[in-house]
């Protein structure tokens, strides 16, 4: 995306670049104004064309800089996203393994209940019965 804003500067220069490497109008200042009062018009173009085509070289280097950058990264990034996705898939077997234990140990559970209930409600049968079989006095 850098690279991008950089290439729109570059080319917003160049064509400040090719405008001003035609005809330019000029207007007087105290740098370009000699003692006569003549304007040394081709000296102040030139002064910016150098400027110019100066922050050209510097947009071009920083272009190339990220371009760099995005190159080296590209590589890091598909690694990482890689391993983002293997992380999921491990974290997706963890879940469904984890889901699976806890529904085994709620069946050992619910199991393990009933055997309790069936063990009480037989121990308690036969005084239940004795119970309603003694003659009332």
């Amino acid at each position: 995306m850098m690279v991008g804003v950089l290439q729109l500067q570059l080319a917003a220069l160049l064509v400040m670049a090719s405008c001003t490497h035609g005809e330019m109008e000029v207007q007087p200042d105290a740098a370009t104004e000699p003692e006569g009062g003549q304007v040394l018009a081709s000296e102040s173009v030139a002064h910016k064309e150098h400027k110019i085509w100066h922050h050209l070289e510097k947009l071009r280097k920083a272009i190339h800089k990220e371009a760099n950058k995005e190159h080296e990264l590209g590589p890091r990034i598909e690694k990482l996203e890689d391993q983002k996705m293997e992380h999921e898939r491990e974290e997706e077997e963890l879940v469904d393994k984890l889901e699976q234990q806890f529904q085994q140990d709620a069946d050992d559970v619910k199991q393990q209940l009933q055997r309790d209930a069936e063990r009480h409600n037989g121990s308690m049968a036969p005084q239940i019965s004795n119970r309603t079989q003694e003659p009332e006095q």
